[in-house]
């Protein structure tokens, strides 16, 4: 690493607490807001805190909430579509199943989760997961 480097990640250190408080703000807004929902949120243990590098969400219905939220606007992504085992490294190896790995590939679904998030946004899109799953 050279001085800028440095210099850069310095600064960038210097405020990290403060957004991991920020991420952990809008994950208990998200919580509270979508906990009577048929989707499964992330939990964290009270002797691990979770600092929501990512929000992600897990639904049987993935796919058609990302389409209904990216159609109002609200962008969602997928990360790690495809299970680890299944990865193009892993074709020459033994085929296996990992059943619950293979099964969350299929319905894991990330929410915006950044510190610059205000709270009308959060609520706005809770309030869309609300309307899909009310709709159906």
């Amino acid at each position: 690493m050279d001085n800028l480097q440095a210099a850069i990640l310095e600064y960038r250190l210097k405020g990290l607490n403060k957004k991991i408080l920020r991420r952990r703000q809008n994950a208990k807004l998200y919580i509270s807001n979508l906990k009577n929902l048929p989707i499964k949120l992330p939990i964290e243990s009270k002797r691990r805190l979770h600092s929501y590098h990512l929000f992600v969400i897990q639904t049987k219905k993935r796919d058609k909430l990302k389409d209904y939220l990216k159609k109002r606007g609200i962008e969602t992504d997928i990360h790690y579509p495809i299970p680890i085992h299944k990865q193009e490294i892993y074709k020459n190896s033994k085929k296996i199943s990992i059943k619950n790995t293979e099964k969350q590939a299929k319905q894991i679904l990330s929410l915006p989760i950044h510190e610059f998030l205000s709270k009308k946004e959060i609520l706005y899109i809770c309030k869309k997961i609300t309307n899909f799953f009310n709709e159906k």
